[in-house]
């Protein structure tokens, strides 16, 4: 195996090997080569605050949700007062990073902490 791959090569097949490329197993980088400054302060793993129901991680400018949610990754923006927002099946919601207690408190009343 490899990046090469000659399958046929040593049965006399005649045609032109074929050069694969691997590809990366998640389709968007999780290693942002540079976090934009307001969202550098959120990056990692979230669970809600009470239950600890893991969340997933915040990864750049995006939730990547746990496996459990079985969603997509979010994109999450800065509005104009500051305020985290991310779309999320057809409902914006937006959350507000408190750096006393490390804390995500969101516009629906959950409040996500750090794992």
């Amino acid at each position: 195996m490899g990046a090469n791959c000659q399958c046929g090569a040593s049965s006399g097949n005649t045609e032109e090997p074929v050069k694969l490329t691997p590809r990366s197993a998640d389709p968007v980088s999780i290693y942002p080569a540079k976090v934009p400054e307001p969202f550098q302060i959120l990056q990692g793993s979230w669970s809600t605050q009470g239950d600890l129901q893991r969340m997933g991680a915040i990864v750049g400018t995006a939730v990547v949700w746990d496996k459990v949610f079985n969603l997509d990754q979010s994109s999450l923006r800065v509005n104009a007062a500051g305020e985290f927002e991310m779309n999320l099946s057809g409902t914006t919601h937006k959350a507000r990073f408190d750096a006393k207690t490390d804390r995500l408190l969101w516009s629906d009343g959950e409040v996500w902490v750090r794992r």
